[in-house]
């Protein structure tokens, strides 16, 4: 199989996104893929020298954001429908001619947004080429992050209809995702989740770090801010000490979220970090915390998404705090494999329960964190994720 990645971030270490797409390439023998990059004009990821010997052909992207800004439903409604009749089906045929260029014969393809999802329609239907989408998100998300027109907004959840149908199977990156959109589309769907190589996890931890202080760690972007907001209430109500210990949170997140602010003493925030130094941060702290959004708004992907924080989470032999609705895809995950303590509620009272609770209970500490490491060793390293994906493929 000679196989086409089409896809709006190349893989490289600079990204979520990408990051989970250089290890799927890393999967795949040398000289067996080739990349076609829309890129964003405002993004420049770098290639890292593994993949040095990996062909790209790159195109810009159009913009998403025009429903932003000023005159936002009347702009979106202009600018996608002229993407939608003039440059996307341009770039469309550079796609066609680079994949008979490369002698490739499948396209895998990640759709998250409207231009990556009607190209990826735009494709399948000149091309009828094998396909593989591959689903991150649902696509209701980055319709309101963007404020797409209404009418352009059903066109593009018919799209992305349309491609699940075309695809040979569908890689999704939760289970829980798999098993709707199998049932939703009458489709084959294979999840393929995020996976760390088992040589970086950490032994399971037995007690907290220190006698005087408990530290809360989180990391990768804070969209569920309500979640986060609660957390720092509760904290705050109890002047950041509960059951005897100073409560500390290392923040390892691109930027200061606005409920951080203001909190100097209690806040360690240290930025973005690469992978293999999030696992020994979460490792050294007591706590790994994991927020996910109540709003009925954001239903669909508590439901179907699957945070790639839990992956470096449940490696690093820490008790993971669970802060969400009990139907979130990753409530469930974790639920079944006794891997964290649930939190269910914004009442910050409920939440100083639920961290004296841990804090306090020495088994319960010590079972967490065997869990959690267990569940990882089972469902989220590499030869899993490889696996995964050689399923999808079809690859014996």
């Amino acid at each position: 199989m000679k196989l086409l990645l089409l896809t709006d971030l190349p893989p490289s270490r600079d990204y979520t996104a990408s990051i989970f797409l250089e290890k799927l390439v890393s999967f795949l023998p040398i000289d067996s893929v080739a990349c076609f990059n829309v890129l964003n004009r405002y993004l420049n990821p770098v290639i890292p020298p593994e993949l040095a010997w990996l062909p790209i052909r790159k195109m810009v992207k159009p913009l998403e954001n025009s429903g932003v800004k000023r005159f936002g439903a009347v702009r979106s409604l202009v600018v996608e429908t002229y993407n939608r009749l003039l440059v996307l089906p341009k770039i469309a045929d550079e796609v066609i001619k680079y994949f008979q260029l490369v002698g490739a014969n499948a396209i895998l393809v990640p759709i998250q947004g409207q231009t990556m999802i009607y190209l990826a329609k735009l494709v399948a239907q000149k091309s009828h080429a094998t396909l593989y989408p591959l689903v991150y998100d649902h696509p209701g998300w980055w319709i309101r992050e963007n404020k797409i027109h209404p009418w352009i907004a059903r066109q593009v959840l018919n799209d992305f209809g349309d491609v699940l149908r075309y695809g040979t199977k569908t890689s999704c990156c939760s289970w829980e995702m798999s098993k709707y959109y199998k049932a939703l589309y009458g489709i084959q769907t294979v999840p393929v989740v995020a996976g760390l190589e088992k040589k970086f996890a950490q032994k399971p931890s037995i007690n907290a770090t220190s006698k005087t202080e408990f530290s809360i760690c989180l990391t990768g972007q804070i969209y569920s801010s309500n979640e986060w907001g609660a957390l720092i209430a509760a904290l705050s109500m109890t002047k950041w000490k509960i059951a005897g210990k100073n409560i500390k949170i290392k923040l390892l997140a691109p930027q200061v979220n606005q409920y951080a602010k203001g909190q100097p003493l209690n806040i360690e925030f240290m930025g973005w970090r690469p992978q293999k130094e999030i696992i020994k941060i979460c490792a050294n702290s007591d706590l790994l915390y994991c927020p996910y959004w109540f709003d009925p708004e954001f239903e669909m992907e508590a439901r179907l998404s699957f945070p790639s924080k839990l992956t470096n989470y449940l490696a690093s032999g820490r008790p993971v705090f669970f802060h969400g609705p009990s139907y979130a895809s990753p409530a469930k995950f974790l639920r079944k494999n006794h891997a964290a303590l649930f939190c269910y509620s914004l009442n910050p009272k409920v939440i100083v329960e639920k961290l004296e609770e841990i804090m306090t209970n020495s088994e319960l500490y010590r079972s967490l964190a065997f869990n959690g490491r267990f569940t990882f060793d089972h469902y989220l390293t590499t030869d899993c994720m490889r696996e995964s994906f050689y399923q999808l493929l079809d690859i014996k």
